[in-house]
């Protein structure tokens, strides 16, 4: 074996990258590439096929190196050691010959080995590139994914598409012939979840949030890369226990610098979800209950903010999941939200989903069903099928042609009508389902200290651990050891806040993590919700100082605003040779001058 990794060392660092000169040399050859695009372009972008993507990395025997250390390290997961970024040239080809040249910087990507593998002489591996300038369709942070890393690629091309259509949020996915240095593959495209997602998708600028998982993975990052099966080195048991010591972490902290409402949203949004996993935490495994961590799902009750609405969407986006199979995407580790500040719910962003539409049974999970459901649950099974019924197939064709996909439209149907049976068997075993378990696992306050869990398991893997909450007497930050103990004001830079909220924050080889401004449920029941109002094809969101007067007839909207800082939002839908009359509040003199400033710092 020793011999036969020499040889392949001295083929790697002997090898020279031909393609690095073209790229150095090559030029942006078409405004596309550039970061002012106009809208337009965008627009035509979107209907053009990108043929090729090429990466180059500079430090390329230093890339190569770095890869043999990860094949070779003895552990079954990547290090985080291994995972520094690299610059590199990108080249991507479109449709027609348009050509575009960015830098960039690159890293592997991936938790598990899957995602890097030798192939023939060379190494393939998943790509995690984000762009120093230009764009790619108006993203510059992007993966390349080996095949297979991410389920069946057709399926999972598919299921973003028809989460669109829904007006779900999901990443631009899309099949590409790639070069990365001299090896030639198929790689799986597709987006990261940032504001660009957010943007294509009509959303407003928020949070963005996810599950942390750093103590998720300390506790098995030294089980040995051997022979053995994930589920014969106990990993499921191991990751059950860790699990536990999760919370939820916001990757793109950057937006508490616009404004104090920027940064109160994100520290509320981040507690009401740190509850919510602590709330989960305190479930999967109780008394009744005893399910691995993969086999649970988060509360829709508590995501909805017990919206029935809100709610509803997000049992349909549950059961989506389900019907193809990719229940991977809904263990509370894998979860992405955005929190909709406007319709007050964290919305689920698809992630990591691994479907197989044709398989005949689930292929991540050991149960036939996921708890807990709410009350809403059997009306989704209905609002679903409605849903894909209805789809617009030659819209959804026309898109997967564009994303490298070769299918026919009878085996789109196919693909359809197979959704729809799978979820016909998930209502059956739903059907099925033990009424007293159903009840168990209804939403309930909790009687133990909702922390015991998470404390007991951080102890097990890092009692070295400082928790910062907020001092609810002065607002200002405390850090406390676990278990709350020995609290104390702590002044944290603004770079160590955003860490922090990222959950990357290390001081003194000590990791940090944010608890949150309060964990109390009624902060979710009493969450304050916006009016709403549908108007023509729009909804319209405002607050108790906004009085609507409309007139569908004369396409006419006057809007008053009776209280100072009131505000509405009108999203989606279309709004076409309408007039908005907008009356603001008539400010007094003593007040015109202090209610401005307040308008403007909220800005």
């Amino acid at each position: 074996m020793k011999r036969i990794l020499f040889s392949i060392i001295i083929f790697f660092i002997s090898s020279s990258n031909s393609y690095t000169n073209h790229l150095e040399t090559s030029q942006l050859l078409n405004p596309f590439c550039e970061n002012n695009i106009s809208q337009k372009n965008l627009k035509e972008m979107d209907n053009l096929r990108i043929e090729k993507i090429e990466v180059d990395i500079m430090k390329y025997r230093r890339w190569t190196t770095n890869g043999i250390r990860i094949i070779t390290h003895n552990a079954r997961f990547i290090p985080d050691k291994y995972k520094e970024r690299f610059k590199a040239k990108i080249l991507v080809t479109y449709e027609n010959n348009v050509q575009c040249v960015y830098n960039g910087r690159v890293r592997q990507s991936g938790d598990e080995k899957d995602h890097i593998k030798l192939l023939g002489n060379s190494i393939v591996q998943s790509l995690d590139i984000h762009l120093r300038n230009g764009h790619i369709k108006g993203i510059t942070k992007f993966k390349l994914f080996l095949p297979n890393t991410r389920g069946v690629s057709e399926d999972e091309i598919l299921q973003t598409e028809i989460l669109r259509h829904l007006n779900y949020l999901a990443p631009r996915t899309i099949n590409v012939n790639a070069r990365i240095n001299q090896t030639e593959t198929k790689m799986l495209f597709q987006e990261k979840i940032s504001k660009e997602l957010l943007e294509y998708n009509n959303r407003r600028e928020g949070p963005i949030l996810e599950g942390d998982e750093k103590f998720f993975f300390k506790i098995v990052e030294n089980i040995p890369d051997n022979q053995l099966s994930n589920w014969s080195a106990g990993i499921p048991d191991i990751r059950s226990t860790s699990i536990k010591a999760m919370l939820a972490k916001q990757t793109n902290s950057n937006i508490i610098s616009k404004s104090k409402n920027h940064k109160k949203m994100s520290y509320n949004a981040l507690t009401n979800l740190n509850l919510i996993y602590l709330y989960y935490s305190n479930r999967f495994q109780d008394q009744k209950n005893n399910f691995y961590f993969f086999d649970y799902d988060l509360d829709n009750n508590l995501l909805g903010f017990f919206n029935s609405e809100n709610i509803l969407k997000l049992d349909i986006y549950n059961l989506l999941m389900q019907a193809t199979n990719s229940q991977h995407s809904l263990s509370a580790g894998n979860r992405k939200f955005y929190w909709n500040s406007i319709e007050s719910y964290f919305e689920p962003i698809n992630y990591d989903s691994n479907p197989n539409i044709n398989a005949s049974d689930p292929t991540t999970t050991t149960v036939s069903i996921r708890l807990p459901i709410s009350q809403e649950f059997n009306k989704a099974f209905g609002a679903l099928e409605n849903k894909l019924g209805n789809l617009d197939l030659e819209k959804i064709y026309k898109n997967l042609k564009l994303s490298g996909i070769d299918i026919s439209k009878i085996d789109l149907v196919e693909k359809i009508n197979k959704i729809l049976l799978n979820l016909n068997a998930i209502k059956e075993n739903y059907l099925n389902l033990d009424a007293e378990l159903i009840e168990h696992n209804k939403f309930k306050l909790l009687n133990n200290n909702i922390l015991t869990k998470f404390n007991d398991a951080l102890n097990q893997i890092d009692p070295s651990v400082y928790l910062i909450k907020n001092n609810p007497d002065n607002g200002q930050f405390q850090r406390c050891k676990i278990y709350l103990k020995m609290c104390e004001d702590y002044y944290l830079s603004n770079a160590n806040l955003l860490n922090l909220l990222e959950g990357e924050l290390v001081l003194d080889e000590k990791e940090y993590q944010y608890l949150g401004t309060g964990l109390d449920f009624i902060n979710i029941a009493e969450h304050k919700n916006y009016n709403k109002l549908k108007f023509a094809k729009a909804i319209i969101y405002y607050d108790d100082g906004i009085e609507i007067k409309n007139s569908s007839d004369q396409n006419l909207l006057n809007i008053y605003q009776n209280k100072p800082g009131s505000r509405i939002f009108i999203i989606n839908g279309e709004l076409e040779n309408l007039k908005i009359n907008f009356n603001g509040y008539k400010f007094s003199n003593t007040q015109k001058k202090l209610d401005l400033q307040k308008i403007n710092h909220y800005q």
